[in-house]
């Protein structure tokens, strides 16, 4: 493995993790939080690994570094939408009122997830333009005519 590859690896594999744990961890807790980084640093590890050279390594580096920030923070929404569910069955079924105190709950950690999904898919994007530019490979060079 070269130079620039491995450290490509290394780089976006670390960046991965921190990432996936620190948009993750809020709505999944510490645990689920880091088992997030771990699966997004796996996957970014392999999509790195097959690279040709140290350029194309560092492109599907933002590349998948982009996926993270968008996939991330789509998941971690559905798991509000999992936890606000469990909470009207339980209201429903127990025939309680929600207390103040839970619907600010609630609608705090509704807010923060809406506006980390919304910062992950702008991020994101750039992340894979940025990955889909450096992901060109040059170009053969243009046959000659000797004639």
């Amino acid at each position: 493995m070269s130079g620039p590859k491995l450290t490509a690896l290394v780089l976006f594999c670390a960046l991965a993790l921190l990432f996936g744990f620190i948009l993750s961890v809020g709505v999944v807790g510490g645990f689920g939080g880091f088992l997030t980084g771990v699966i997004a640093a796996a996957g970014t590890g392999a999509f790195i690994w097959f690279a040709d050279i140290g350029k194309i390594a560092f492109a599907r580096g933002f590349l998948a570094l982009g996926a993270v920030f968008i996939v991330v923070p789509i998941v971690g929404l559905a798991g509000l939408g999992e936890q606000v569910g469990d909470v009207a069955v339980e209201t429903l079924t127990t025939e309680q009122s929600l207390t103040e105190e839970q619907f600010n709950q609630l609608a705090i950690t509704s807010i923060f997830a809406s506006a980390g999904l919304i910062f992950g898919i702008v991020v994101g994007l750039i992340l894979i333009l940025i990955g889909g530019l450096m992901h060109k490979r040059p170009a053969p060079p243009a046959p000659t005519s000797d004639g």
